[in-house]
């Protein structure tokens, strides 16, 4: 993607590194993995970022530039023959080897190259033995390859044989760019073969930090497709911005109890260009961005909101996630050994023995203590229980010393529940009922979108977790939490749990 990124660059000088990185990994979602990929993009697939006519012009350049023949490379023979694909690479050369290596040039026990052709997944212990062979060949060509290097190789690996390496979710769906996992342990190899050679060490100066007054982080476009739209046609600013007046005047008078009316759905849909264009401007106070648009805390059109910002509909995927798949990861974590931090596991198992009496509520929350407590991460950095019948001002007085990133309030137990969402120390959306703590997750996790929020640190690894396993949100690359980057823990986790049903 390297040199995606200096062709976008020569053509739009002008662009921002994080608007960048933003189109590469629009990019890379739409399915660009190759130069040649750029002349099937679409003006709808990025007009949302940037400019039209800019948008047009980048179009112009990838339809017209011809792709060089000697630049197209072939998926390679495998080992034993065991690929299903291509011919051999030839001509490695001293720069470029990790694209012209022959990958199925490694020793293999034979049990594992059968497995490799019939397209089989295979296990830990296999797979293992197999990245030993991988990083043994590349270590003939660098004896200390460097990440970016053993990332072209391990795509080269998941594109040749998919259904053997290829990081799935259980649904053998492909999970982020699909081998992020098989990186990970190839570079964990690397450094565990050189741990006692200095002599092969690399030394990177670190570029100095770009100025803080960006507009667009990475974080904020993460994961969605229509982040900030173009004014809607027919519509200016003044006619959108009587329309937000007229919202807040229904909102005086009727409150939130009555918004399910066809008036206030048009108004919401018809104004969505101004709420982005509020939200992804200069940070307002959330308090004061619920003063303007009082409707979009509503749970109804907060969940709407999400749904036309990712193309997601989070109520109905969380619920769908947890049919599939609750049970499996609590029977997973019953099964592991793993420090039970917050001391869930007597809860766990419960819900497992008696999984055919539970509902969704409780197999939910199970699951996300669960989850919080194998990642390491404290319950209350993300979940408090509240009193069943606090109001939202007692529960502000009850949590003025906790943090400013976004909470979930439980009041009662997960099936009846009533919840509240906390922001800024300040409650902005609450069940209108007691709808139970699937809902109340829901709209947590809408939070971090809608509102352009980044995963506070220490519970990142849980919410890239269920954004990515329950939610169904699984961009390539990034990450809504500071390092910017997919979480390891989460690929292993995912990994693990896909080897536990593929082999149990």
């Amino acid at each position: 993607m390297e040199n995606i990124r200096k062709e976008v660059k020569s053509v739009l000088p002008m662009l921002s590194e994080t608007l960048l990185d933003a189109i590469l990994e629009r990019l890379r979602s739409k399915g660009v993995d190759t130069r040649d990929d750029l002349q099937f993009v679409q003006e709808d697939d990025i007009v949302d970022l940037i400019k039209p006519i800019h948008c047009r012009r980048l179009l112009c350049t990838w339809k017209e530039t011809e792709i060089n023949p000697d630049t197209v490379t072939t998926q390679s023979r495998s080992i034993g023959d065991a690929s299903p694909s291509g011919s051999k690479r030839h001509g490695t050369t001293t720069s470029n080897w990790p694209e012209t290596i022959d990958i199925s040039g490694i020793d293999m026990p034979d049990h594992i190259a059968v497995k490799l052709e019939a397209g089989e997944r295979l296990s830990p212990t296999e797979r293992s033995n197999a990245i030993r062979g991988f990083v043994s060949l590349m270590m003939k060509h660098d004896h200390n390859p460097i990440r970016s290097k053993c990332d072209i190789v391990a795509r080269r690996i998941v594109s040749e044989w998919p259904q053997s390496f290829c990081d799935m979710n259980e649904d053998r769906s492909k999970l982020g760019s699909g081998h992020y996992s098989l990186l990970a342990q190839m570079k964990t190899r690397v450094e565990h073969v050189n741990r006692n050679n200095t002599l092969t060490r690399h030394r990177t100066s670190r570029k100095p930090k770009e100025g803080s007054n960006k507009v667009t982080k990475p974080t904020d476009v993460y994961g969605c497709i229509k982040w900030q739209p173009s004014l809607p046609k027919g519509e200016t600013l003044e006619s959108l911005g009587e329309k937000k007046e007229s919202l807040k005047d229904i909102y005086t008078q009727r409150g939130s109890e009555e918004s399910s009316t066809g008036e206030i759905d048009i108004l919401m849909d018809h104004t969505y260009y101004l709420q982005r264009k509020m939200i992804n401007g200069a940070p307002l106070p959330v308090s004061e961005l619920k003063e303007q648009w009082p409707y979009l805390f509503v749970p109804e059109f907060f969940q709407k909101h999400f749904k036309t910002l990712t193309g997601i509909d989070i109520a109905t995927s969380l619920l769908k996630s947890l049919q599939e798949k609750g049970l499996t990861i609590l029977r997973f974590l019953a099964k592991e050994k793993w420090e039970d931090h917050n001391k869930v596991r007597p809860l766990i198992h419960q819900v497992v023995a008696e999984k055919d009496a539970v509902d969704m509520h409780t197999v939910a929350g199970a699951v996300i203590k669960g989850m919080m407590s194998y990642f390491k991460e404290k319950e209350d950095s993300l979940i408090l229980n509240g009193d069943v019948t606090a109001t939202p001002e007692e529960i502000e007085e009850e949590t003025r010393d906790h943090s400013e990133s976004p909470y979930l309030v439980i009041q009662g137990d997960d099936t009846t529940a009533k919840w509240m969402v906390v922001v800024e120390k300040k409650v902005i959306g609450k069940s209108t009922q007691a709808d139970g703590v699937i809902c109340g997750v829901a709209y947590l996790l809408c939070t971090y979108y809608n509102l352009n929020l980044q995963y506070q640190s220490n519970a990142s690894t849980t919410l890239e977790f269920i954004q990515r396993c329950l939610i169904g949100i699984n961009p390539d690359v990034g990450s809504k939490s500071h390092g910017q980057q997919c979480s390891q823990k989460v690929i292993s986790f995912i990994r693990k749990l896909a080897d536990f049903q593929w082999f149990h």
